[in-house]
């Protein structure tokens, strides 16, 4: 994939929209302050029977988190310097202690401009433990300001079946010239 040169507004706005994918829910469920006490980590394939095949809404965007490993994001943008939405497109792994990572290439176009750019957002993981009663629980791992621990069940009114959004994806990367 070619990179665009790089501006640090593109960069900040990767890192914001990065953490947000993954921060968001976590802003309206109730605080866990800590680990759920006696949880273990979590047997990979609870993680990935959780998310895999699924959407994830939000009011500023979703994520669709492929059976086959492929994160597919579409964003609302909030530099305002940009169009009204971008898109991403990369990988998403659980590895044999639970934890949940994925990184993406987001393409987004400057207000008026026909070109896409193209950066990369930093690699975003998610630890998940299961607790005694089998309850699965997880934490963004790379949010410092908010690494409490919170019961998956709140997220999944967030969740639907399926890619609910694929026409509205696919729309945009086609806009945008993205192969995915």
């Amino acid at each position: 994939m070619t990179h665009l040169p790089q501006t640090a507004t593109i960069r900040k706005t990767a890192s914001f929209v990065a953490t947000a994918a993954l921060a968001l829910s976590v802003l309206s469920l109730p605080a866990e302050a800590g680990k759920p006490k006696g949880a273990k980590n979590a047997d990979p394939k609870a993680v990935i029977k959780f998310y895999a095949g699924h959407t994830t809404e939000w009011s500023n965007g979703w994520v669709y988190w492929a059976p086959n490993g492929q994160v597919r994001i579409y964003w609302t943008n909030q530099d305002k310097s940009y169009g009204k939405n971008s898109v991403a497109v990369g990988t998403w792994t659980v590895n044999g202690r639970g934890t949940q990572c994925f990184q993406n290439d987001f393409h987004a176009r400057k207000k008026g401009s026909q070109t896409t750019e193209v950066f990369e957002a930093k690699k975003r993981c998610r630890d998940h433990v299961v607790d005694p009663d089998g309850n699965l629980w997880a934490r963004d791992k790379d949010n410092k300001e908010n690494s409490d621990w919170w019961e998956l069940k709140y997220e999944l009114a967030k969740m639907k079946k399926g890619e609910t959004k694929k026409s509205a994806f696919r729309a945009l990367a086609k806009k945008f010239g993205v192969a995915y």
